[in-house]
Parts: C-alpha cells; structure tokens; sequence
C-alpha cells in the first residue's frame, strides 16, 4: 500500500472548523497525516470532524479535536500538551484562524475591532510558534505555514486592521524562516486571495469601506474554492516543500498583480 504525502507526521490546524481550516483537515488526513484540530466553535468542529471521520478510512484513529479560542492567554499551551498526548510529537504547525475587521478604514477603526483583529491574526499565531518552536529544535526539524492573505503586502484589498496584521503575520514567518533555518525549521506563508469561506467581516462595512471594497473587487478574476488553498498548504506542509523556506506564495488567480 501506497503511503501518503504526511504519512508520520503530526499536523496542528486551527481555524478547522469551517473554510479553509477544514479543506485542509481533509486533505491532510487523506495523506495520512495525525491533525489536531482546533477550532473556537465546538458544534462547528465536531460537524467537521465527524464528516472527515465518515470519508476518510482510519481517520477516527488520526484526528484529534480540541476546541478552544486562539486568543486565549493559555490556548497555545493546551493546543501543544494535546498533540503531545495525542501523537507523542509535532511536526507541523498551520496558523489558518483568521478574522476580518469589517474594511474599516484608518480614520475609523475602532479599538475593539483593531484589538480583535490583531489577537487572533497576530498573538494567536506567535503564541503557538513560540510553543511549537522549541519542540522543532529538539527534533531538528519542523514546519510552519500561515494562512496570511495579499494583503500582506497590499494596502489597499481589506481594512486597516487587517491588513495591518496580515502584514505582520507575514513578517513573523519570515523572521522566523531567517532565524531558525540552521536548525531545521521551514516557515512559509500562503498570500491567499478571494476565498470561499465564512470569514466573519468582525464590524459592519462602513461607508468608506465599502466603497474601497467595489474597487478591490472589480479587479478580481475570480473566488477560489477553500480546497484549491489547502492544496497548496498541503505541498507547504509535506517533503516535497523543502527547499522553500521564507516564501510567501500568493493563492489568488493574480488579484494581487492587477
């Protein structure tokens, strides 16, 4: 029998409720991959999981569901512990849950919307790279994706809050892929464009955003499937990825060319 891409590795997924986070849920257990899954949403997640578990033959024994939300100070900790006790090691950590910030522009974000965003986009994530990082070091290897977004490194697609922390999100990967590359440690980041999920917007769009939002839109070609994403963070994820290191590779039929 055949192996599959992740066949031994132990894979931490959150936001893998719904959207993205659940494409790759999928697509990870059908290569063999052992996946925490996390996501804030309890009923969410257990809708999710079960479904994998009805597909995928073996994958009850291999998928781990943890709820908790991200943005709590102790998450990273029991995210990590549950892996550990579920699998004995980590091979790769995918920060996916993300949030939007309503398109508010600068001259009105609110404190709310800017604290919200930044917690679940920007702490959330470093919190669990901290954690994940020093087991990687002690292996002598481990890999690191991001679902960030163009923009990332664009000013113009999303509001000031989220793209604000989009960008740092994508600098933490880099930072890391920079620093931790001597000891076996790869951090890549997906630039994901348009996607089919149920992304909450966090605040109604405003006036000013919604008419830079009509802007950004025309300029797009089209709305990717979640699946067509975590293909992608599936390659990010396996051995076939491991001369990228530091790479952001944008998922979004060219929207950020235009």
């Amino acid at each position: 029998m055949i192996e599959g891409r992740l066949a031994g590795k132990t894979l931490i997924v959150t936001g893998a409720g719904s959207g993205m986070g659940a494409a790759m849920l999928a697509r990870f257990v059908a290569e063999d991959g052992r996946v925490v899954a996390v996501s804030r949403t309890a009923e969410k997640l257990t809708r999710t999981v079960e479904h994998v578990c009805d597909t995928v033959d073996g994958a009850a024994e291999r998928v781990v569901a943890v709820a908790v939300d991200v943005t709590v100070d102790d998450a990273a900790r029991h995210i990590v512990e549950e892996a550990l006790a579920a699998f004995g090691r980590i091979d790769v950590l995918v920060n996916n849950a993300g949030i939007g910030d309503g398109f508010q522009m600068a001259g009105e974000v609110t404190d709310e919307i800017w604290r919200q965003t930044m917690a679940v986009n920007v702490d959330a994530p470093m919190r669990l790279c901290r954690q994940v990082i020093p087991h990687f070091v002690e292996q002598g290897e481990g890999v690191l994706v991001a679902t960030s977004s163009i923009a990332g490194d664009r000013g113009g697609r999303s509001g000031a809050a989220y793209t604000a922390s989009k960008h740092a999100l994508t600098g933490l990967m880099r930072s890391i892929a920079a620093t931790y590359a001597d000891q076996g440690i790869r951090a890549n980041t997906i630039a994901a464009g348009w996607t089919a999920t149920d992304l909450g917007p966090g605040a109604p769009i405003s006036r000013g955003g919604y008419r830079q939002w009509k802007e950004v839109a025309a300029l797009n070609r089209r709305i990717a499937d979640a699946d067509e994403v975590a293909q992608l963070a599936l390659f990010l994820a396996s051995d076939e990825s491991s001369m990228l290191n530091g790479a952001v590779i944008a998922a979004d039929a060219g929207w950020s060319v235009r």
